[in-house]
């Protein structure tokens, strides 16, 4: 993994896989000693059938995650602003404090 400083995974498809946050902490487990984890969420959530943004923070300290990916799924959907209201956002924001 020379010169990788960050791996992310998104999670497109899973949502209601119960399973996903330990899939997620089984990827990243072996990863972490070489790179640092990213948690992505998917602010187009809907359309890419993710787990929600809440509930993938609440997974990420898990994961070791020091940081969070806001991206879209579908590039000509719109961008951040177009998928999460400005409110939501602010809480969401507040919320990788607890981050590792």
């Amino acid at each position: 993994l020379h010169g990788v400083r960050y791996a992310k995974i998104g999670l497109a498809g899973c949502r209601g896989i119960g399973y996903w946050p330990e899939w997620c902490r089984e990827f990243f487990t072996p990863l972490r000693q070489h790179v640092r984890p990213v948690a992505v969420i998917y602010v187009d959530e809907e359309r890419a059938a993710a787990p929600r943004a809440e509930e993938i923070l609440d997974s990420a300290p898990a994961w070791g995650c020091e940081a969070v990916l806001l991206d879209t799924y579908h590039k000509s959907a719109g961008g951040l602003f177009d998928h999460v209201p400005p409110d939501r956002l602010l809480r969401l924001l507040e919320k990788p404090a607890r981050l590792t």
